[in-house]
């Protein structure tokens, strides 16, 4: 299987996400350094630009891992603390009411989607324990979206793994609020892919079996691969 590089930071791949034009939820960075130094102040600059809820995420980790839902100062003080002992940064993103709704993508220079897919964690939010251990999760798939909706989805989607020079195979993610807003989350670039995982579920709704999925896989790096090969100069 194939990934990108910058898809694996949360900050770089925001980053790469407003300069292609993406909507998504505002954000903030810190550095490990910079909180040490002034914890109130980056306190601070949560409060005034992003206001509560939040949430503060790892960089640059998965499955939920260090994340932590914040209300007030006094939890946002210890989300910092836990983030950054997995991370010597960390990310922070505006609280959205909306769905999370999940599609596939699949393909290197011309990706194409799956269906989409909608978590319903049963509890305050998609953590790890709700992910991996507790089961309280609820997965829908096709998630009812409206056509215009799917359109929208699947073109921000494509437009995201351009973005950030995907290959092979991202799953991304994003709010889908009450009004009809349609905002970016994130792209895993790496997604769980046992056969009862998002990504491949997505994709045998979208009528691709998993033995199917894993050959096409085969063949986008295989054709990757190829690609490189036709490079001449390398230093």
């Amino acid at each position: 299987m194939l990934a990108s590089s910058a898809g694996m930071d949360k900050v770089v791949m925001k980053h790469l996400f407003a300069q292609a034009g993406l909507a998504q939820a505002k954000y903030a960075a810190f550095l490990k350094k910079d909180w040490t130094r002034s914890p109130k102040e980056s306190c601070e600059e949560v409060e005034q630009e992003l206001g509560y809820p939040c949430f503060v995420k790892p960089a640059n980790l998965g499955s939920s891992v260090g994340i932590s839902k914040c209300r007030n100062r006094e939890e946002l003080q210890k989300a910092f603390e836990l983030a950054f002992q997995y991370d010597r940064k960390v990310v922070v993103e505006e609280g959205i009411n909306g769905r999370e709704i999940e599609i596939g993508v699949l393909g290197n220079d011309d990706p194409k989607c799956s269906v989409v897919g909608e978590i319903a964690p049963k509890t305050d939010f998609y953590d790890y324990k709700a992910k991996y251990e507790d089961g309280d999760t609820d997965l829908m798939i096709p998630a009812i979206v409206s056509d215009e909706e799917y359109a929208t989805i699947s073109d921000m989607a494509i437009k995201a793994f351009k973005a950030i020079d995907g290959s092979g195979l991202v799953r991304a993610d994003f709010f889908l609020t009450a009004d009809g807003e349609v905002l970016i989350n994130e792209v895993n670039t790496m997604p769980g892919f046992t056969p009862f995982s998002m990504f491949p579920l997505l994709w045998k709704e979208a009528g691709v079996e998993y033995a199917d999925l894993i050959e096409q896989l085969v063949e986008l790096a295989k054709e990757r691969h190829a690609e490189k090969q036709l490079i001449k100069h390398t230093f």
